[in-house]
């Protein structure tokens, strides 16, 4: 029902990330990329403590604002996907980089060994706008979960 203003916002806006470091909160700006299947992905330096923090704890929350004041929340869990000689990697990290320039401003390209790969794993998706609230396990499309 609101499956497409979910994935506009999750193509067009930067999220804010709130993952744990032990018990504390952390939040930070992340730019998702949505692939053709629908599948969300997160990408960060190797060498961040945000790193450190996703493969201790896994759990995250992206939250969205849009321009028209509706909100996107989307809980689930990170794996990394890091292996470079995995095709869905391979693959994945070339078209976010053709998708989103400005991501070489920070990597040497796509086989940047300093570059890691996380896949998000919707829980739940909770959308809110002045028509609507909607809150429950949804899947962003038929590939979402694949």
């Amino acid at each position: 029902m609101f499956e497409q203003e979910a994935l506009a916002l999750l193509r067009s806006k930067v999220a804010f990330m709130a993952n744990y470091d032990g018990s504390r909160p952390r939040v930070r700006p992340m730019k998702p990329f949505v692939d053709e299947a629908n599948r969300i992905w997160l990408f960060s330096h190797l060498e961040t403590k945000k790193v450190g923090e996703l493969s201790a704890d896994n759990r995250v929350d992206l939250c969205i604002v849009g321009e028209m004041q509706e909100i996107l929340r989307v809980s689930g869990k990170v794996e990394e996907v890091s292996d470079a000689t995995r095709d869905l990697f391979a693959a994945t990290r070339s078209k976010l980089f053709a998708a989103m320039p400005g991501v070489g401003r920070y990597y040497s390209g796509p086989d940047d060994p300093k570059f890691v790969l996380f896949r998000l794993r919707a829980e739940e998706i909770s959308f809110a706008s002045r028509d609507c609230e909607m809150t429950g396990r949804v899947e962003l499309g038929p590939a979402s979960q694949a």
